[in-house]
């Protein structure tokens, strides 16, 4: 039985849920006891026209939203190239893509759902029992792709080798604008430290010098983080890493970033989202436009820069809100920190999100887009709406022909300018701009 597991695209990491997902197949028992099982990326790779017509069942992993629209399209190429038996989907956007993925495959599984999956998997050809267990376990890095290929650190205008590692899955917190609580409901599961040791020497040992954690928020248990860090820094002093951690607990955390730093955390990814906080509550982010602040001071006091992610389009953005979230990044410094296309992100509300349920979304809610795998919604201000397509295109383009990020965020200031007239005043008179090599980034800039 032969095995195909497809990545489409993982942030520009390399693939661990792909290769997790391939490690859990060949541990399924089949009736013949022969399975092969193997992984494609394709953000990496070209179409493996021959694997595909070689496969029995193909599995795609659908981790985020651009993963999952492209399923759908791979899905019908699979079915018009092969004679694939099955093929599934698994990932956090299995169930909350909608019926056009719904009716690409012929099964879904959260990444909860392993158990689920080699039952079905089994069951392709034989009634056997499936291996116990929860969740994804990292898979081996032995079998990635060379990591040159991947997304790289760039910083003090080079560019270094990066892999990526979990050291759990899952998170605490149920955000509503957020997929992970639908998969997980408040759950986590941690990666013992041996394993995840071991995957990163498996990648130090292919020319990585720097480690992204990858995990939903890697202070979900501030002393499992302290462990990881720890036994990485000890066992490979010179690498880096980075981390992605919420703003509340970048600040119930205050004396863990000094030790990080000691240890080589170069930066921290966190969802500031917006400095309306208003419109933070009813994320639930568990923190306000203040607390970001002080959040950039604790992390810049340790020698850590503090990359926000942004939502600031949503159906209570206003126009003077948009301004005040250029406002707040020029007063704390942080255009160079935050890639343009973080101030063009407009809200996603996927099959089953806590926020289709909310009080204050309802009145803007409209129909599902099958084909967008997210509700419709409307902003409470057409003015704002216009502003989100006015700077969308900017972003996108940019992206495409290598716009250094200083030049998009000049053209999107300008633009926001103008749409906030008298208002402009809130935005401070000269741009203030750190040296952007010296920030610490991944040359990746999407994350949906």
């Amino acid at each position: 039985m032969r095995v195909l597991v497809l990545s489409l695209y993982d942030l520009g990491r390399p693939p661990l849920e792909a290769f997790s997902v391939a490690e859990r197949a060949r541990q399924t028992p089949i009736d013949d006891g022969h399975l092969i099982a193997e992984v494609t990326d394709l953000s990496v790779d070209d179409w493996p026209t021959e694997r595909v017509a070689a496969a029995d069942v193909v599995v795609l992993s659908v981790p985020m939203h651009t993963a999952a629209r492209m399923a759908v399209a791979a899905s019908s190429r699979i079915r018009s190239e092969g004679s694939v038996a099955a093929i599934a989907a698994l990932g956090l956007y299995a169930h909350f893509a909608g019926s056009a993925l719904d009716n690409a495959v012929s099964a879904s599984f959260g990444p909860d759902e392993l158990d689920g999956f080699s039952k079905w998997l089994s069951e392709q050809t034989t009634k056997g029992a499936a291996p116990k267990g929860f969740g994804l376990a990292v898979g081996s890095s032995a079998q990635f792709d060379p990591l040159e290929r991947y997304a790289q650190l760039s910083i003090g205008g080079d560019r270094r080798v990066a892999g990526a590692l979990s050291a759990s899955t899952g998170c605490l917190h149920r955000c509503t604008h957020c997929p992970v609580p639908l998969a997980f409901d408040g759950r986590i599961r941690l990666s013992t430290v041996e394993s995840v040791l071991a995957d990163a020497s498996a990648q130090v040992a292919m020319g990585a010098i720097h480690l992204s954690f990858t995990d939903p928020d890697f202070l979900n248990s501030p002393s499992h983080a302290r462990r990881i860090v720890h036994a990485l820094n000890e066992a490979h002093p010179g690498v880096t890493f980075d981390c992605t951690v919420k703003i509340e607990h970048i600040l119930r955390n205050v004396a863990i970033w000094p030790e990080f730093a000691a240890a080589g955390c170069l930066f921290v990814v966190s969802a500031l989202e917006s400095v309306d906080d208003e419109v933070l509550r009813i994320l639930d982010k568990g923190h306000t436009a203040a607390d970001g602040e002080q959040a950039v001071q604790v992390l810049r006091s340790a020698g850590i820069e503090i990359r926000p992610s942004l939502l600031p389009f949503t159906p209570w953005t206003t126009v003077r809100g948009i301004g005040e979230l250029l406002a707040f990044a020029e007063r704390f410094d942080l255009v160079d920190s935050i890639d343009p296309v973080q101030f063009s992100i407009r809200l996603l509300v996927p099959r089953g999100s806590l926020l289709a349920r909310h009080a204050a979304m309802l009145p803007h809610l409209g129909d599902y887009d099958d084909d967008a795998m997210t509700y419709r919604w409307n902003s409470a201000d057409s003015d704002v709406d216009a502003l989100h397509a006015r700077l969308a295109p900017i972003a996108e383009a940019a992206a495409v022909e290598g716009e250094s990020p200083r030049q998009t965020y000049a053209r999107m200031r300008t633009v926001v300018a103008e749409a906030l007239g008298p208002d402009q005043t809130i935005l401070t008179e000269s741009i203030r701009f750190g040296s952007t090599e010296a920030r610490p980034k991944m040359t990746e800039p999407w994350f949906c």
